[in-house]
């Protein structure tokens, strides 16, 4: 048996339909924890950005930007 416990996969040597689920919350938590580091990273930069305010609508980008990430992950 495969079971999900504190964020790792622990596995055993039995197999079944809870194992299938297990390694889909495993995987479930590690995308999110990857949308999370990459939103922070576009908040980090968008910090950055509105510091030498270039004329780049910036706002308009950012939102696009975390728009796909959170559409696509």
């Amino acid at each position: 048996m495969i079971k999900y416990e504190y964020g790792m996969l622990v596995l055993d040597a039995a197999m079944s339909k809870m194992d299938a689920k297990a390694i889909n919350d495993f995987v479930e938590s590690q995308r999110e924890k990857d949308r999370q580091r990459i939103l922070d990273q576009i908040n980090q930069f968008e910090t950055q950005a509105h510091a030498t305010r270039t004329p780049i609508y910036q706002d308009t980008l950012f939102k696009k930007v975390r728009e796909i990430v959170v559409d696509t992950l």
